[in-house]
């Protein structure tokens, strides 16, 4: 039986890079809620993801119509288990929330303020294109996107319409990089840390 998963303030460890600290303003606002999901064997596991307070409730939403639909998803562990290498969390297939990074052009990556997560790398890679269309990589390498296979986010997808629905961005549908695993939103109280 499904329940809304529990809410709490998130250990500091779970938080705080060391080497690239969360600063205080986003991470007095970072919750940690404990999610039901079912797995690639339909075995329900439970799982944590770590996001703002003011996304939750989409959160939460997210996860509850993933174990309606028997969606699979490989695992759901903060990066901080990773030694907060998001290439490390990628190549396992795990999905996550906040990690504090920063975008090649310098700008705080949308996980940095806990307003961005990442569903099942290896079924929904990132295929990271330059301007020009050229393939630079993918993340995770062995990632492969088969649309239709179990645990694959793609337009029309219920999950990727809520999502839709609610006003986030689904990675799927840009032009460069092309990230299906990937979801963002940008509160208006938080635009200014991701411009």
């Amino acid at each position: 039986m499904y329940h809304d998963g529990l809410i709490r303030s998130v250990p500091t460890a779970l938080v705080q890079n060391p080497a690239l600290p969360t600063p205080h303003e986003i991470a007095k606002d970072l919750v940690l809620l404990e999610v039901m999901h079912y797995d690639f064997d339909q075995q329900i596991k439970t799982g944590q993801i770590i996001v703002h307070q003011l996304v939750l409730h989409d959160v939460r939403q997210f996860f509850l119509l993933a174990y309606m639909q028997r969606f699979p998803i490989h695992s759901v562990i903060p990066v901080s288990q990773f030694g907060w290498d998001d290439n490390a969390s990628c190549a396992a297939n795990n999905s996550s929330g906040h990690n504090l990074r920063y975008l090649k052009d310098g700008r705080m990556s949308k996980h940095g303020i806990g307003c961005a997560f990442d569903i099942n790398p290896r079924q929904n890679p990132c295929f990271d294109l330059s301007e020009a269309q050229v393939h630079e990589q993918t993340i995770p390498p062995d990632g492969v996107y088969i649309p239709g296979t179990a645990g694959t986010l793609q337009k029309g997808h219920p999950l990727v319409r809520q999502m839709v629905q609610s006003e986030w961005t689904w990675g799927g549908g840009w032009d460069f990089p092309v990230d299906y695993q990937h979801f963002q939103i940008v509160p208006d109280e938080l635009a200014s840390w991701v411009k």
